[in-house]
């Protein structure tokens, strides 16, 4: 096993608490999440590609997460780390599973440099203070707004999948959104990492269905053991 996400965060996703009592909880922020290097691999972590179909012409690029529930505690973990941190403003994941489709996974936000940002008032994300939540197939609230969503760009590392045979060899996968909607997901990962979570599927869909990304975003579904898509064999 090769998964620098369970080497760098998997102390502090065993630090997590687990209680749904509503007054467990752990405060996430720069000096206790272990700065990331710009390039990680993993191979506990496979994405394969796919196609959801909307009244029969309207197509969008979905996505299919597979993974145990402490690799999604970590990425979690990951994912706050590059919010909170002010650099890297970009980790990029290496999905070494053999079954892997998405062979690199892109985590980012920019900091923007004082001198850089327009006029007006400006604010920087501080820190995460996480509780436990239980968690239900279609996870966010139906009100939140999309530009507060998580977002996924499915394109290759040069960010030019122009022609047809570009698209049909995208390999890679850059998330997830502002600060909000990166958050949003991030928290969702460490929901999905309780043992007490049952829930074996997450769906993150367009306006075109239940919700769950921000506009123009590829959809997301999230799978666990114990789902009928999940394959032991390739573990």
């Amino acid at each position: 096993m090769t998964c620098d996400l369970r080497r760098i965060y998997g102390e502090l996703a065993a630090q997590l608490p687990t209680s749904l009592d509503g007054n467990s909880c752990l405060n996430l922020s720069s000096p206790n999440l272990p700065v990331p290097p710009p390039h990680l691999a993993s191979d506990q972590l496979y994405v394969l590609r796919g196609t959801h179909i909307y009244d029969y012409s309207y197509r969008v690029d979905s996505l299919y997460f597979f993974a145990h529930k402490e690799t999604y505690s970590c990425l979690g973990l990951l994912t706050l780390a590059v919010v909170l941190h002010s650099q890297p403003s970009e980790v990029v994941v290496e999905l070494t599973h053999p079954a892997s489709e998405i062979k690199n996974l892109i985590v980012g936000y920019d900091y923007r440099e004082l001198e850089s940002l327009p006029g007006g008032y400006h604010t920087r994300p501080y820190g995460f203070v996480y509780f436990p939540r239980e968690t239900r197939k279609h996870p966010f609230n139906e009100t939140t707004a999309p530009r507060d969503l998580p977002c996924f760009g499915l394109t290759n590392m040069k960010d030019d999948a122009i022609t047809e045979e570009d698209r049909r060899n995208r390999d890679t996968v850059r998330s997830f959104g502002n600060d909000e909607g990166t958050a949003l997901f991030a928290e969702l990962l460490l929901n999905v990492g309780q043992p007490q979570n049952r829930v074996d599927e997450y769906q993150l869909e367009g306006e075109g269905g239940f919700r769950g990304v921000g506009e123009h975003s590829a959809e997301v579904s999230l799978f666990l053991p114990g789902h009928l898509n999940w394959d032991d064999d390739k573990w």
